[in-house]
């Protein structure tokens, strides 16, 4: 008996792989900060992103996400913005959220938002970034993806 419920689990844990898979939603959003904290920001990015195989991501999925990350290479003016945009797949929202809240609590000042909207449009948040906090909060408005193939 214990071996057919632990055998239903595992099936059940593998359908939500691989709806959450298949599923994709598009991110994209800025951090500010001052330009002298880039580097503590990009070594958080390439230590988190380290662990993506923990999350269900494999190396080559997790360079293709890694692409979505834009860092300003020289200082304009008194703020530097970073960027991310790209669609991933549903189980690399929770590695992205991860990352943006280790990033949130590194003792520097810096502040974001991002965008995050389901290609079903049934989960539409957004992630706040300010005063050391993350927050994770849902929306209520859309901002449609497009496809551009």
């Amino acid at each position: 008996m214990c071996g057919h419920i632990l055998k239903v689990k595992v099936q059940a844990l593998r359908q939500d792989w691989v709806i959450n898979m298949a599923r994709y939603s598009l991110i994209r959003g800025w951090l500010e900060c001052a330009f002298d904290d880039i580097g503590a920001i990009e070594k958080v990015v390439n230590e988190h992103w380290m662990l993506c195989e923990t999350y269900g991501i494999d190396a080559e999925r997790a360079a293709l996400y890694k692409k979505g990350w834009g860092f300003p290479r020289e200082p304009m003016n008194w703020t530097s913005v970073i960027f991310y945009g790209g669609n991933v797949s549903q189980i690399a929202v929770s590695f992205l959220q991860d990352c943006m809240e280790k990033i949130a609590v590194l003792n520097i000042e810096i502040c974001g938002a991002f965008f995050i909207d389901d290609e079903e449009e049934t989960d539409i948040r957004q992630w706040l970034l300010n005063d050391g906090k993350f927050q994770n909060m849902s929306r209520d408005f859309m901002i449609s993806p497009r496809r551009f193939d």
